[in-house]
């Protein structure tokens, strides 16, 4: 694999990891911080325990602003709206 496939592929994970936790916020009805303040730690502490603290870094690299879980979420929305889903 080249460096370039595996960046192509980790920003394709890093951005598919962004999609699916805001979502998961959206589907919810929840505020667009619980990512920064409670999903994000928790995750890291969980990967951290079960895999390692190396692994854990990596889920610094998905952005859980709330400019991104807003535009995920109007992005999923418009996925649905067109009968995608």
């Amino acid at each position: 694999m080249t460096f370039k496939n595996f960046v192509k592929n980790d920003n394709n994970n890093v951005l598919e990891a962004s999609y699916r936790v805001s979502y998961r916020i959206v589907q919810q009805g929840e505020a667009h911080t619980i990512a920064e303040s409670l999903i994000k730690p928790c995750v890291k502490d969980v990967v951290a325990s079960m895999i390692g603290e190396e692994h854990a870094k990596l889920i610094d690299c998905v952005p859980p602003s709330v400019t991104t879980i807003s535009r995920s979420g109007k992005d999923v929305s418009n996925f649905c709206e067109k009968g995608s889903l």
